[in-house]
This record gives structure tokens, C-alpha cells and sequence, in this order.
């Protein structure tokens, strides 16, 4: 995440940042992106750009969380439908940078997927543990790690195999049923 130097600038300016590697971030994988191509767009030094960031990779996971979860996710309710309203805001913010969204799902490490999935604090919120029989922060995390991969599977069929929204969010909601009613019979 930014240091606090980038914090000190004016929103303009961490705007056309933000911008400027939004865009090098759409147009290249994540390994071919440019610092070069990013701070000469943003017109700002090399240096400037590490006294903000500490790498490409930082910089990287700001414009995750920032453009693709800069939504406060309700907690309330159930954990279904907490799930679902996880996944309509990554769908909904993802339509406002498909590019982006698409390179974040083929080629996301697993360490930017985490810092994706920590922007969601679940552990302090004891509404989302109602309704099942597990209650232990353990058994949470377990189901949490689970439901991320069908949110990243679903978000995968609408960006990737181009799905329609409707087909995405049905498949999204029938592998949560399987989670729920179980697999048993």
C-alpha cells in the first residue's frame, strides 16, 4: 500500500497516479508493466514514485483495492447473501475496468489475491458467523478461503470466457448452494 508521502499529495495528483498505472496495468500483464511507462505518463521522477511506493508490486495492489473494492460491503445478514454482494461489487466494479479486471484474473500472484481479499474484515464481524453450526474464527476462514474461489471462478466466466452477467451470478449461486445444503444426499 502507499507510503504516507503519497497521502500527502493533492487528490489530482494521486488521481492521475492512479490513472497512469490503471492504464499500464490494463494494457500490459502484470510482468511486462512498465515503471518507466507509468511515472513518464503521471510526470512524476523515479524517485517520487518510490518515495509513494515501494514497488511496482505495491503500487499494483493499491489499484486492486482501491478500483476494484473501493466499496464498504455490508456485513449484515446472512453469509450467502454477504458473499453475493462481494461478488456484485467486484462485477460492478470490474465492468468500470475490464481490462484491468481480466489482467487481475489471469495473472494475479497469490500474494496480490490475498491483499485483495484482506480489504474484507471478517473476523469482527460475529453476524456473519449466525446460521451455521461452526462458530469457530478457524471454520470462518475455512468457508471464506472457499467462497473467494467461487467468487474468482464466477468473476472468471462473465471477464475471461465472457458468460453473461446472469450466467456468472447463477453460477456463483449454485456452487454456494452446494456449500450450503452440503454435497451429500
Amino acid at each position: 500500500m502507499p507510503k504516507s508521502t503519497f497521502y500527502k499529495l493533492t487528490t489530482e495528483k494521486q488521481m492521475t497516479i492512479c490513472q497512469s498505472a490503471l492504464e499500464e496495468f490494463s494494457t500490459y500483464d502484470y510482468a511486462e508493466a512498465s515503471i518507466n511507462r507509468i511515472i513518464k505518463q503521471a510526470k512524476i521522477s523515479r524517485g517520487s514514485f518510490y518515495t509513494y511506493f515501494d514497488d511496482k508490486n505495491d503500487l499494483y495492489i493499491y489499484c486492486m483495492t482501491t478500483c476494484l473494492f473501493n466499496d464498504k460491503i455490508d456485513a449484515k445478514g446472512n453469509f450467502y447473501d454477504f458473499i453475493v454482494r462481494v461478488f456484485d461489487v467486484l462485477m460492478t466494479n470490474g465492468q468500470k475496468y475490464p481490462e484491468f479486471m481480466e489482467k487481475v484474473l489471469l495473472a494475479s500472484t497469490q500474494k496480490q489475491q490475498m491483499a485483495l481479499w484482506k480489504t474484507i474484515n471478517l473476523t469482527k464481524s460475529e453476524q456473519l458467523r449466525q446460521g451455521f453450526r461452526f462458530k469457530a474464527e478457524k471454520d470462518l476462514q475455512i468457508i471464506w478461503s472457499l467462497c473467494q474461489t467461487i467468487i474468482w471462478q464466477s468473476l472468471t466466466a462473465y471477464f475471461i470466457a465472457h458468460h453473461s452477467y446472469q450466467e456468472s451470478k447463477d453460477l456463483l449461486l449454485r456452487q454456494l448452494l452446494f456449500l450450503k445444503i452440503g454435497i451429500q444426499g
